[in-house]
């Protein structure tokens, strides 16, 4: 639930009409986390053992507003079935009056479909990540990345195993092209200055290793912390912010390793990248997501594993740095290290004082492979 805005828990009709009209702005996961806290708040009498959160029991006479509460969320369309029967129903949700995806990444779990990769267009907040010459000229396309949410609009994230090496700040001689496919940029190009990877990656990188124009190929790492955020630029000087230009996809951090998964990914063999939604699979491996799919070739590294509310919970990295066939691909799970880097990687990529909430269990802005296996 956004924590700026004020439901009061309802407990007269009045209250139910006003919070009915404030609802048609709440997001579906705002909703459910509102809905949750309602039903946190409902238990039996105290002389049977329940209580309230905080205070006295409910009454019984507030048992049905509170019933009524809920059926205003209906009302309000607080709610999207998820459809799960039609081969078009992956599409993602969009704002009925403008047609954009209300979250980038968002889509409807269908299980018709499951496993099952496809190539497409692309999406303008993931993109391909070139090496570039001295002089700026793209060469090739190598590792995946996503626009993340941010104050400044200016990161992007992806697998620390792709870019090689410890943190670092200057020419990386890297450019991420979002949305790019079958040699077109419909979102320009955008040059990264500053690797920014966690400590524990940093500290197992050999720092006799020289980093070049591949990344580093023996960049083994920490597998439990293969991610990273890169800081970018526009590469024309204009200033702009990515982030302006592509929209942005939110991180998720602590979720469980289980559930239904997109996974978008750009096989450096390709000049398209790849789509496709599965279950994730227990990999019997710690810290370890797994997302079975074929198709996930070199170039496929730092792809979003994104929920079905568009969040993203990994990116294809980890164990063997993200799976040695093109049908399993893992993931590290994104836990308080990543947080606390996704903190740290705002900070110092402008020292912008309107940080996100340490403690958040979602990422929210304030306002507004080397070779893969």
């Amino acid at each position: 639930m956004d924590p700026t805005i004020d439901i009061p828990m309802c407990y007269s009709i009045i209250e139910l009409l006003q919070a009915r009209s404030l609802l048609r702005n709440y997001g579906r996961s705002q909703t459910r986390d509102l809905l949750m806290y309602i039903s946190s708040r409902v238990r039996r009498d105290p002389n049977a053992g329940g209580q309230r959160r905080r205070g006295a029991a409910v009454r019984w006479w507030q048992v049905p507003l509170v019933g009524a509460f809920a059926v205003t969320l209906l009302a309000a369309g607080a709610f999207d079935t998820p459809a799960t029967d039609l081969a078009a129903a992956s599409a993602a949700p969009t704002d009925p009056a403008s047609g954009v995806p209300t979250d980038p990444l968002a889509f409807r779990p269908n299980p018709a479909v499951y496993g099952q990769v496809s190539s497409f267009a692309g999406v303008p907040v993931v993109g391909a990540l070139f090496h570039t010459g001295d002089s700026g000229r793209l060469l090739d396309h190598f590792c995946t990345a996503t626009v993340v949410s941010s104050p400044l609009g200016n990161l992007v994230i992806t697998a620390a195993h792709c870019i090689g090496g410890a943190s670092r700040t200057g020419n990386l001689n890297i450019a991420f092209a979002p949305g790019y496919h079958d040699n077109v940029f419909p979102y320009g190009i955008w040059t990264a200055t500053r690797f920014m990877a966690d400590p524990q990656w940093d500290a197992a990188v050999d720092p006799n290793i020289k980093v070049g124009i591949k990344g580093d190929p023996n960049a083994k790492g920490d597998i439990d912390n293969d991610f990273g955020f890169l800081q970018l630029a526009s590469a024309d000087g204009s200033g702009a912010a990515v982030q302006n230009t592509t929209g942005a996809a939110n991180i998720v951090f602590g979720k469980p390793t289980s559930g239904v998964v997109q996974v978008i990914g750009y096989p450096n063999s390709t000049e398209e990248p790849v789509i496709c939604q599965n279950a994730l699979t227990d990999s019997h491996i710690p810290h370890q997501l797994q997302f079975n799919c074929p198709g996930y070739t070199d170039g496929t590294s730092g792809g979003p594993f994104a929920d079905p509310s568009g969040e993203i919970m990994g990116v294809i990295g980890g164990y063997q740095q993200g799976g040695n066939t093109p049908e399993i691909s893992y993931s590290a799970t994104f836990t308080e290290n990543t947080r606390l880097l996704y903190w740290t990687a705002i900070s110092e990529s402008g020292r912008d004082t309107r940080l996100p909430d340490k403690n958040a269990t979602t990422a929210t802005p304030p306002q507004g492979r080397t070779e893969r296996r």
